[in-house]
């Protein structure tokens, strides 16, 4: 994502909410790693993260499409044909 390699809106809309997920349990042993390795350990995974939860914050209900319908709505449509 950092490089434009992966298209950072597609990636973040289908992964976005484990990412910060897996950060969150895995960061004590991270921080530990760091102090033997410095700051640029997994740093990668960190800057996933970080986007990962600004994703989750702008769009704190996911990314539904606003125009298309949810399947309860779409099952009350067909079924009242």
């Amino acid at each position: 994502m950092k490089y434009g390699y992966l298209d950072e809106r597609s990636w973040l809309d289908i992964a976005g909410a484990q990412i910060p997920r897996a950060w969150d349990i895995l960061e004590p042993v991270l921080t530990a790693m760091r102090e033997r390795a410095g700051q640029s350990a997994y740093e990668n995974f960190e800057y996933a993260a970080v986007r990962a939860r600004l994703w989750t914050t702008r769009y704190p209900a996911g990314n539904y499409p606003q125009d298309l319908p949810r399947m309860a709505e779409l099952r009350k449509r067909l079924s009242s044909r």
